[in-house]
């Protein structure tokens, strides 16, 4: 018996308790409950700093793009407001579902790019944001598979890492879980995986070696005692 808990727990290094998902699951033949899991706000830090990112040089690009086309600017000053109010509600909402109206004029291929960006932007955040609502429900099968260039491209990649490692560590150990539940103490875990679940794969891989060896030996004494030996200790 197992499954997903959301609550609030302290840090190690804090006392304010913050919102945490974990998998837990129950060894009811040792009468053990075992769990792991991580902050949800760790996943929202690298989402934001990754989106402030790719805000800062969608500013700069579109600066850029304004400065080249302001030297060409006569008549055109009602596009170039258009354009810059557009970016300013972008930015401050943090909101790209506006599009700019399609122009024939020398302003053509700006209007185009912007929109162009807003709507890579927006797919790809609304992507990030549906994988990383669907692990803080406890759904691990959620990938971001749209095309991306670029930083998008890098949230991406390290978005779905991220997923893929998590589901991987609680994979291992819902499997560890079940072969303890039916007795079976002899089982390898995989501890390549990155960070805090590396390190918490290789503890309960660690732990379940020292719990097989110590019955072994408690076998082998028992095995001795059926035969007269009363001399053997468990090491």
């Amino acid at each position: 018996v197992g499954g997903f808990v959301e609550y609030y727990w302290n840090r190690p290094d804090g006392d304010v308790p913050v919102a945490k998902l974990s998998h837990v699951r129950e060894f009811s033949a040792w009468g053990w409950i075992v769990g792991t899991g991580i902050y949800i706000d760790d996943i929202e830090q690298v989402f934001y700093e990754s989106l402030v990112k790719l805000l800062t040089i969608t500013s700069s690009v579109i600066r850029l793009l304004l400065t080249v086309g302001l030297l060409n600017i006569g008549s055109l000053s009602r596009a170039v407001t258009d354009i810059v109010s557009s970016v300013g509600r972008a930015a401050n909402s943090m909101s790209f579902a506006e599009r700019l109206p399609a122009r024939q004029d020398e302003f053509s291929p700006l209007t185009h790019s912007v929109n162009h960006l807003f709507a890579s932007l927006q797919d790809g955040l609304q992507e990030t944001r549906q994988v990383v609502s669907a692990l803080a429900k406890g759904d691990l099968t959620q990938r971001i598979d749209g095309q991306y260039v670029g930083d998008l491209e890098c949230l991406k990649d390290g978005v779905n890492a991220s997923a893929n490692n998590i589901a991987s560590a609680l994979s291992q150990l819902s499997h560890a879980m079940s072969e303890l539940k039916q007795g079976n103490l002899h089982i390898t875990l995989s501890t390549d995986a990155q960070g805090v679940y590396g390190k918490i794969l290789h503890d309960v891989a660690s732990a379940m070696g020292s719990i097989y060896y110590v019955v072994s030996d408690i076998n082998q004494i028992m095995d001795q005692m059926t035969q007269a030996n009363f001399d053997a200790r468990v090491n």
